[in-house]
């Protein structure tokens, strides 16, 4: 409707000085006066002479105007194809978000893990794999490529085990929300408009489903971080439940953060070592892929990582400082 008006109001003005200058020029060829000359003959003078004048006038006024109307038609013209082609990109970015998740949904319905089918796949997976007995202890003694201990939990070397030898079952499901995650980040909509479509995402997964999303992004699992760096992004994980375990017995701080045991979903164990990859490398005000999570626990653990990442760093400073100290002096 804007454009309508707009280009109705330029063909309205067009139209005015086209009929002024229509009646100027009639008006003057028109008019014939009669006057007499020096030898006393009649003589008849055409008045279109003396508005030769008044037409150069208006060539110079209209001129200037003409063109610069041609120019905002043009500079017009130009910011409604732009406008076009944003809305264009946005349409085709719409058509692939709502395909890729009508692909989600239908790889949901065709899930079947030991009989188990569709959102229920999950459940089994987290209740037969996942869930250890009760006599198990949740951490595991481990050690890196290059020799050095690390713990990591129970859960997630089961998980990973499963995933190496069984990753059928929901390895398609989760390239597919990789990849929807992806043309979102990867798209020309501003931040906020991002984060709806995050959220739309995120409302499609199940409290189970998060469970699983929260093993198979670890580190050492599925790939090498990138799509832990989505989830941390967009919040996914906020809608995950996680609190500390009644086991601990001791306050988290910055010391013994990493082996302290966390629940996830009421019946899942991790701890704190793998529940800190997925929280702010910066001091922010959300927790990470937990977003505006309500949950005590991760605020307790997320100060503990912020006090010890602030002692590591007193730690470098102070021996900088005491290298450039004791750095002998030269004549």
């Amino acid at each position: 409707m804007k454009r309508v008006n707009t280009s109705l109001a330029i063909f309205i003005l067009l139209f005015v000085i086209a009929l002024a200058i229509t009646y100027f020029y009639f008006s003057a060829k028109n008019h014939i006066v009669i006057i007499p000359s020096q030898t006393g003959d009649l003589k008849y003078t055409d008045e279109m002479a003396t508005f030769g004048t008044l037409g150069d006038y208006f060539g110079g006024v209209l001129n200037p105007i003409l063109g610069f109307i041609t120019f905002s038609a043009l500079l017009f013209t130009i910011h409604l194809q732009l406008k076009q082609n944003e809305e264009a990109k946005k349409q085709y970015f719409e058509n692939r978000f709502y395909n890729l998740l009508n692909i989600h949904n239908n790889l949901i319905d065709n899930l079947n893990f030991k009989n188990k089918t569709q959102r229920s796949s999950f459940s089994e997976l987290i209740n037969t794999i996942l869930i250890p007995t009760a006599e198990t202890n949740p951490i595991f003694n481990a050690k890196t490529s290059t020799g050095s201990p690390v713990v990591i939990s129970r859960t997630k070397r089961k998980y990973r085990n499963f995933n190496k030898n069984e990753n059928g079952y929901f390895g398609h499901y989760f390239r597919n929300l990789y990849r929807i995650l992806i043309i979102i980040d990867k798209s020309s909509l501003d931040a906020e408009d991002k984060n709806d479509y995050a959220r739309i995402v995120r409302a499609q997964l199940s409290s189970d489903e998060l469970i699983v999303l929260y093993f198979n992004c670890l580190p050492a699992v599925c790939d090498k971080g990138q799509f832990r760096k989505l989830v941390i992004k967009y919040n996914l994980l906020e809608h995950l439940s996680i609190e500390k375990d009644k086991r601990n017995k001791t306050v988290v701080n910055e010391k013994n953060y990493r082996e302290q045991i966390f629940t996830l979903g009421h019946k899942v164990m991790t701890i704190g070592q793998e529940v800190s990859t997925y929280m702010p490398k910066t001091d922010s005000d959300t927790l990470g892929a937990f977003g505006k999570s309500g949950s005590v626990g991760l605020s307790e653990l997320k100060d503990a990582i912020q006090k010890h990442k602030n002692s590591h760093s007193h730690y470098k400073k102070s021996l900088t400082n005491n290298k450039i100290i004791s750095k002998p002096f030269s004549q």
